[in-house]
């Protein structure tokens, strides 16, 4: 088989994230046509996820095909899925409010625009759009398709690095850039961690319905008017997000598996060479 170059193993990582670009160009054009974009932008924005939601996932799925194996993972619990949620609206408070109180949002004031087309809408529509069927069509692309093709070419840790870089620069600003970076390392983290796309799936939901619950919530937007509501606010989601990072690093790994069916016993004894596994690359 011939080895791909570099520039090819760029190109295969990130044209698939050409499909959403390109579908909500045209959504938003034809659209235009018929409704105001200033009021119906939300609405443009979640009819695009939905028509490119079952593309990323073929081509997820065919992704894991051609890999010629396939990942089980060790059913998750209750208090994983708990753990996952409010980690990710943790973190995503966390970021707004340190990111707020530096220069960024003053001197690149470009974000101001794509809020006020991301809030534009209804509450339903937000909800629908950016909390729930958005987040679904950029964790199957971002993480399902962009991460494990970065992974296969260049490693784990190179790739949830990359990968948020890539996620960042994909939101087009830089505020919004580094807010998506810093939870694109956390989304892409807690996919490997659990070797499932609902993770990071529930984890970005998480994340963007909370803040958008907080924008509307006149008890919050007040308290943080107020520099003590401000740091109180933001210690307590860093320290929120912290021990939930703890409590997810103790759970068990995700355990990679062939198509046939494992014992009890072999999957007891995988679970143990992964860990082992991880032991050796935190040394190193």
């Amino acid at each position: 088989m011939r080895k791909e170059s570099l520039l090819m193993k760029i190109w295969n990582v990130l044209w698939p994230l050409f499909i959403y670009a390109i579908a909500q160009n045209v959504v938003v054009l034809f659209g235009m046509l018929f409704l105001p974009y200033e009021k119906y932008a939300v609405l443009f924005l979640l009819i695009s996820a939905l028509v490119c939601i079952p593309i990323y996932y073929r081509m997820y799925k065919e992704d894991c095909r051609m890999a010629g194996k396939e990942k089980r993972n060790i059913p998750m619990e209750n208090k994983d899925y708990l753990a996952i949620i409010i980690s990710g609206a943790a973190l995503a408070v966390a970021l707004n409010n340190i990111i707020s109180i530096t220069p960024l949002p003053y001197i690149f004031t470009g974000y101001e625009d794509t809020n006020e087309v991301l809030f534009g809408g209804g509450m339903l529509l937000q909800i629908l759009s950016a909390g729930i069927f958005g987040c679904i069509v950029e964790e199957i692309s971002m993480r399902g398709v962009t991460y494990l093709r970065m992974k296969r070419y260049w490693g784990k840790r190179r790739a949830i690095i990359l990968s948020a870089l890539v996620f960042g620069i994909y939101h087009l600003n830089v505020v919004q850039a580094v807010y998506a970076f810093g939870l694109g390392l956390f989304f892409a983290w807690v996919y490997e961690r659990y070797d499932t796309l609902w993770a990071p799936i529930i984890a970005h939901m998480s994340a963007n319905l909370f803040v958008i619950l907080l924008g509307s919530s006149a008890f919050v937007n007040h308290a943080l008017e107020t520099m003590v509501g401000y740091c109180l606010m933001t210690c307590i989601s860093i320290l929120v997000f912290y021990y939930g990072l703890r409590f997810m690093k103790q759970t068990n790994p995700m355990v990679e598996l062939e198509f046939v069916e494992k014992e009890p016993d072999t999957l007891k004894k995988l679970t143990e060479e992964y860990k082992e596994q991880e032991r050796e690359e935190e040394k190193h």
